[in-house]
């Protein structure tokens, strides 16, 4: 118990470094950007991951879907069947990457008719959009490669190749913007960049960690990957009702307001993007906690841990929540200047209901655990 309570402890201060960190640099990056960009520009930066986390729903269901199955073998120390998961999991991901570049390049080839491109910016923005989806096509099998970090309840390890992705990401853009002019390509070469450096050092970690997986085809079984698929498809679904509750309306506002509306809305997001990955942090921390609990059929502690994390991420969210949006003019002001003053309702109606909303997300680790994902799936898509 002793152990498990320092592990906790280690992924919580390396969790807060992420989030400060994460806070940090997403706060002052905005304005960066929209001071050399333009605000109509910089609404294309949250509008190309936007394309990728539509079509990530697959991914992330699948390779959460992974990790549970994964973590239940490994607590049981069945090294056979752990290899054949995670090659299974594997070479399903470069299968789905197959499918997805046809996808992905048709997007790139209509974006004039997809979204709301400013005169004089296309190149720019095809070559922002090529970068970025190149970079997320990189992370989807790091994402893999991060489960023995999730599996070992190592979150700590997890947080850090975040913490560098993001640091390289900003770092790159920093240089490129002092070196030549500012422009969208540039990000599209930081994006890409930030997620080759974190396979890479994924790579390392799954192979200091895990050092009984080995990569072979051999081991790859139709039959585990259905099995996971069959417990990914719901999650799926959760997933795409997730999306349509928070981020349909960027790429609606582009359509139908245009890029300078857009611009405006994708820098006020940034805090209710932050106040989710906030959330979604502290939950993540008890995630394997709770299915290693299941694993070892220990209900009674899954339970209290759930109530604990529920009660305190609930109340932290709605002293935080009530904050922001009590002091939205002064931090509008400070933050982006005069003329953004005037949107602070918009901000209060985007981080407000947060508050009730996100602090049972740890709840849903209890569904994944008992491997009892579809009504939850079903629910959240239809809400959605």
């Amino acid at each position: 118990m002793s152990k498990l309570f320092s592990q906790i402890r280690q992924n919580l201060v390396v969790n807060i470094i992420s989030l400060i960190l994460n806070v940090f640099i997403g706060l002052l990056l905005v304005p960066y950007l929209i001071k050399y960009l333009g605000i109509a520009a910089y609404g294309l930066v949250p509008l190309a991951m936007i394309f990728t986390d539509y079509i990530n729903i697959i991914n992330v269901s699948l390779n959460s879907a992974v990790g549970r199955f994964f973590l239940i073998e490994i607590q049981n120390n069945n090294w056979k069947n752990a290899n054949i998961i995670f090659n299974s999991a594997l070479w399903g991901i470069f299968g789905l990457i197959l499918i997805q570049v046809p996808i992905l390049s048709y997007i790139v080839v209509e974006l004039n008719i997809l979204i709301d491109i400013p005169n004089g910016f296309f190149i720019d923005v095809t070559r922002l959009f090529i970068l970025t989806f190149s970079g997320y096509l990189i992370s989807l099998i790091s994402s893999i490669l991060n489960t023995s970090m999730f599996a070992l309840n190592r979150l700590d390890l997890s947080r850090k190749v975040d913490i560098f992705r993001v640091m390289t990401r900003i770092v790159i853009i920093i240089l490129l913007f002092n070196v030549r002019t500012p422009s969208l390509l540039s990000v599209g070469i930081a994006n890409f960049i930030a997620a080759l450096s974190a396979f890479i050092y994924s790579f390392y970690w799954n192979r200091k960690l895990t050092p009984k997986l080995y990569l072979s085809i051999k081991l790859f079984s139709f039959s585990k990957l259905k099995t996971i698929y069959s417990m990914g498809g719901w999650i799926i679904l959760n997933q795409v009702g997730y999306l349509l509750f928070v981020k349909v309306d960027l790429l609606l506002i582009n359509k139908l307001l245009g890029s300078q509306s857009s611009g405006e809305y994708a820098a006020l997001i940034q805090w209710n993007t932050l106040i989710r990955t906030f959330a979604g942090i502290f939950s993540g921390i008890l995630v394997p906690v709770i299915i290693a609990f299941y694993a070892k059929k220990e209900f009674v502690k899954m339970k209290s841990y759930v109530n604990f994390s529920i009660k305190h991420i609930s109340l932290i969210l709605l002293i935080l929540c009530s904050t922001i949006s009590g002091f939205s003019k002064p931090i509008l002001l400070l933050w982006l200047g005069d003329e953004y003053v005037s949107k602070f309702l918009v901000l209060v109606v985007m981080i407000l209901p947060l508050a009730f909303s996100m602090g049972t997300l740890s709840t849903l680790a209890v569904n994944k655990a008992h491997n009892k994902v579809a009504i939850p799936g079903i629910v959240t898509f239809f809400a959605g």
